[in-house]
């Protein structure tokens, strides 16, 4: 009888923890991923805020300059954890920006840099719904 209960309790400790085994498992995986993940948006923040940075640098217009590098502090000041549909044109209008810059067209370059501003106002918009949301 004591064999019995002794052997159940055995049985019964094994599968527990073979559960919790298998649950630390899982957990780290999903770690391991949202970690993956969450890099990889910052990453993509970063080479919007540096091709922004470099395209100031790169201006021989010196208030177009300024403008550029103000418009790279807002965008590097947002949440860069959360991806947003408005990145790709974020993204569309930087490169719109950089051809202008090379080409010396500062009146599209000024279009575009506006353009990325009011995108990072309504990134902002979203970032603050996004969260509101996910709590």
């Amino acid at each position: 009888m004591v064999a019995n209960s002794v052997m159940a309790a055995l049985m019964i400790g094994i599968i527990v923890f073979s559960v919790l085994v298998v649950a630390v498992r899982y957990a780290l995986k999903f770690f391991r991923v949202s970690n993956t993940s969450l890099k990889a948006t910052v990453r993509s923040m970063d080479q919007r805020v540096a091709r922004l940075r470099a395209m100031s640098a790169s201006c021989k217009n010196g208030e177009l300059s300024d403008f550029a590098m103000r418009v790279a502090d807002d965008l590097r000041f947002g949440d860069s954890s959360i991806v947003l549909p408005l990145d790709g044109e974020i993204d569309d209008a930087i490169e719109r920006a950089h051809q202008a810059i090379r080409i010396h067209d500062v009146s599209a370059a000024e279009r575009e840099l506006n353009q990325i501003a009011c995108l990072t106002q309504q990134r902002r918009a979203e970032e603050a719904f996004s969260r509101k949301g996910s709590f």
